[in-house]
C-alpha cells in the first residue's frame, strides 16, 4: 500500500466511527460505591462485635476484682463529702464506703473506724505562710461566692485575716486569731467551690458524723490541702483542733477550731 491507500483507509476508519453505534457505559462508580458502603457496614459490624465483646471482658474483670475483699477495701477506702475527699489510710476489713449527703442519717452521730493519725508539731503552719492574702470585700467580688460570716460567739466579729485560692476552683480562708495574740488562730472557716481539689484529708485521727442544720457533716482532725506563700501545695494545718465539715451547694465548709463539736456546730449553724 502506498501513502494514498493508507489515507483511503484512515478516512473510511473515520466515516465507520461516526456512525457506530457504541453500547451504553455501565455506572461503575454507583456500583463501586454501594459495594463500599455495604463492605463498610460489614466491617463496622464487626468491629463492633468486637469493642462490645471487649466492655462486657472489663466489666466482667471489675465485678470479679470487687468480690476479692483487699480489692474492693482499696476502692472503699475513702470518705466523700462535697468537695472534700478524706483516705483512710491503708485498707481493712472495716474500710469505710465512699460516702454521699444522702447516705448520712438525719441527726446521726456515731464515731467511724479508721482513727491512725496523729497530729505532729510540723503540721501546724503560721498565717504567713498561706498565699493569696486580700481583703473581704475583693474576695467577695473575685469570687462571686455567697461569703457568709458566723453570728455566734458574739464577741467574733470579722475575720483579721482573709485568704483567696484558686486549686481548679475558689478557696475563701478566714482567720480568726486570739485576742492579744496574732499569731495564735482561734478558728478558721475555709469555703471550697465545686470542682476544687483543696481538700484531701489523710488518716483523719476521729471521724463522727453529725449535721448542721439537718444536713449531713463530718467531725475529724488532720491537715488539709492548702497553698502556701511560695506556690507550693502542702498538707498543713492553721489549729491544733478539729475540723467540721459540711455541704451547702455549691460550697463545702471546712470550720476549724480547738473548740467542743456541740460549740462548733453552733458556729457552723450561726453562719450569715
Amino acid at each position: 500500500m502506498d501513502e494514498k491507500d493508507f489515507e483511503r483507509w484512515e478516512l473510511q476508519v473515520r466515516s465507520w466511527a461516526v456512525d457506530f453505534k457504541y453500547p451504553r457505559t455501565p455506572n461503575a462508580a454507583t456500583a463501586v460505591k454501594l459495594r463500599l458502603q455495604v463492605e463498610g457496614k460489614q466491617f463496622t459490624l464487626a468491629v463492633s462485635k468486637k469493642v462490645w465483646a471487649v466492655i462486657v471482658t472489663i466489666f466482667i474483670l471489675i465485678i470479679g476484682s470487687l468480690a476479692v475483699p483487699p480489692v474492693r477495701a482499696a476502692v472503699l477506702e475513702y470518705l466523700q463529702l462535697g468537695a472534700v475527699r478524706i483516705f483512710q489510710g491503708a485498707p481493712t476489713a472495716t474500710s469505710i464506703p465512699t460516702m454521699t449527703e444522702p447516705s448520712l442519717p438525719a441527726a446521726f452521730t456515731t464515731p467511724l473506724p479508721g482513727a491512725t493519725f496523729s497530729p505532729t508539731p510540723t503540721d501546724l503552719m503560721s498565717i504567713l505562710d498561706l498565699d493569696g492574702e486580700t481583703s473581704l470585700v475583693e474576695a467577695r467580688t473575685r469570687t462571686q461566692l455567697p461569703i457568709r460570716l458566723p453570728g455566734y460567739p458574739p464577741d467574733l466579729g470579722q475575720p483579721e485575716h482573709v485568704f483567696v485560692q484558686e486549686m481548679e476552683g475558689w478557696v475563701v480562708i478566714l482567720v480568726w486569731t486570739q485576742t492579744g495574740q496574732p499569731d495564735l488562730v482561734r478558728l478558721s472557716l475555709h469555703m471550697i467551690s465545686e470542682g476544687s481539689f483543696a481538700v484531701e484529708k489523710v488518716k483523719p485521727e476521729i471521724i463522727q458524723q453529725t449535721t448542721v442544720n439537718g444536713r449531713p457533716a463530718l467531725w475529724t482532725s488532720g491537715p488539709y490541702m492548702v497553698r502556701l506563700f511560695n506556690r507550693d501545695f502542702s498538707l498543713r494545718r492553721l489549729v491544733d483542733g478539729n475540723v467540721l465539715i459540711w455541704v451547702e451547694e455549691p460550697i463545702t465548709y471546712r470550720l476549724e477550731t480547738d473548740l467542743p463539736l456541740e460549740e462548733v456546730v453552733r458556729i457552723a449553724e450561726s453562719l450569715q
